[in-house]
């Protein structure tokens, strides 16, 4: 199975001063290009805002299907779009890494509170139409800062971790292949890559 796919961290608005309106047509150029010219079934985009207004439109005009997790308490989120004449969804999952802070010992209210940075995954897992093979997505965006290399180690623990667990509750073959896209925010010798 070959399956060409595009991710991408599209800055969201608030992170950015360049105006919303110039902003949109570059964007819109260049994923209508990549999904056409290319031909690429499969996008993962991050930091995703105006996706009602914005990315959700432009997308189905292309033929992609949206899934989106949105950030708790954030105006962006993280995005799959699919080509549905190509993958047929089967099942999709949010990952909430503020869960970690639940997860964590009381008695270490640092740690739980230094989990609580509200970012998110999104997992999905596809029958590809053509050969009848099994796919799991998974698109993410982890936490920007390097002062914290603990956090993001451990989301990227989390996130294997509930990769594999998605898998296990699908009625996939055990070696469906993952497609794992994202910002990572992080550096090649960091321990996320180590991780990975």
């Amino acid at each position: 199975m070959s399956i060409q796919v595009v991710c991408w961290n599209v800055l969201a608005d608030c992170y950015t001063s360049v105006c919303w309106k110039d902003r949109k047509s570059l964007l819109s150029a260049a994923i209508t290009s990549a999904v056409q010219r290319h031909a690429c079934p499969l996008l993962l985009l991050q930091e995703v805002d105006h996706a009602e207004d914005f990315y959700r439109p432009l997308l189905a005009s292309l033929g992609l299907q949206v899934l989106l997790a949105q950030r708790p308490g954030k105006e962006d989120g993280c995005l799959i779009a699919f080509d549905h004449q190509r993958l047929e969804l089967l099942a999709e999952e949010t990952v909430d890494f503020d869960d970690l802070a639940s997860i964590t010992p009381a008695e270490d209210n640092y740690k739980r509170l230094m989990f609580l940075r509200h970012n998110v995954a999104l997992l999905a897992q596809f029958c590809c139409r053509d050969s009848s093979t099994y796919l799991t997505v998974a698109n993410t965006h982890h936490y920007w800062n390097p002062n914290f290399p603990e956090v993001k180690a451990g989301q990227v623990k989390y996130l294997l971790d509930r990769i594999a667990s998605f898998q296990l509750t699908q009625l996939s073959p055990s070696d469906t292949p993952v497609v794992l896209g994202g910002d990572f925010n992080s550096l090649p010798s960091s321990e996320v890559y180590a991780l990975l």
